[in-house]
């Protein structure tokens, strides 16, 4: 009798300590999540450091800040700063201390600068939107390492460079907004990977080239847009496959048909 009870305090004993590291480790993690971002909101300037007041080592990321979400277990999950007129760049935001986060919303605000390469250790991240920026530079191949991304949306920036062959690795978009940029070169036909692609606006680029064969793969696609752009050649019958398009816009290029 006496052996089980000590047993039993013994287990009680391992699991108090096992509970009150994960507890540690948890608060941990909290810590430098909510680090970054002050680090972040830091670099900003006196308006974007005004519109953040709430963010502050003396209260709860997850229940205080604002624009921020936590998962249910706590972690820093949305980044969601829209329309706040806050002016800065992201190279003080160190995204490998923060990689719960599955969305980042940060229409419409004065950041600039480019996206870094540690963006790709965000590998639960399902939703980017920085558009209405003036955020300029190459999108980092790392971005393409995202499988888990469903939205990419870039718009109304000063992106450049070519839109490489890496984005048909991320098979999970249903959306793709990179219009209004300064991208050159053709449509990668690697962009027929993208099964699951519901909206592609590549319109108000320097697009060349003509559009790929392999974009009559993309079967669920509803909208196409590709106006303004420098595209050449004759419009591919491959686009007939396309039996969910509703919106198909090509005007103001050199297409012959």
């Amino acid at each position: 009798m006496i052996a089980i009870v000590i047993l039993l305090v013994l287990l009680l004993s391992t699991f108090q300590i096992a509970n009150a590291a994960a507890s540690e480790m948890h608060a941990n993690t909290v810590r430098d999540e909510g680090k970054a971002l002050l680090a972040w909101k830091a670099s900003l300037d006196n308006n974007g450091q005004s519109q953040l007041s709430s963010w502050s080592v003396l209260s709860n990321p997850c229940t205080n800040w604002a624009g921020i979400r936590c998962d249910m277990a706590g972690r820093i999950a949305v980044i969601n700063i829209s329309s706040s007129g806050i002016k800065g760049t992201l190279d003080h935001l160190n995204f490998s201390s923060l990689p719960h986060l599955t969305t980042i919303e940060l229409f419409d605000n004065a950041l600039n600068g480019s996206i870094l390469q540690n963006i790709g250790n965000l590998s639960k991240l399902i939703y980017l939107s920085l558009p209405l920026n003036h955020f300029s530079g190459v999108i980092p191949v790392e971005l393409y390492k995202l499988t888990a991304l469903r939205h990419l949306i870039l718009f109304s920036n000063s992106f450049y460079g070519f839109i490489p062959q890496e984005i048909g690795l991320l098979s999970s978009l249903v959306e793709l907004f990179l219009a209004e940029n300064e991208f050159t070169g053709s449509i990668p036909t690697s962009i027929g990977n993208l099964s699951s692609l519901i909206t592609c606006h590549l319109l108000e680029n320097k697009l060349s080239g003509s559009i790929p064969l392999f974009i009559g793969n993309l079967t669920k696609l509803k909208i196409l847009s590709l106006y303004r752009n420098r595209l050449s050649g004759s419009i591919p019958k491959e686009i007939g496959k396309l039996t969910s398009l509703q919106d198909l816009q090509l005007p103001h290029n050199q297409l012959t048909n």
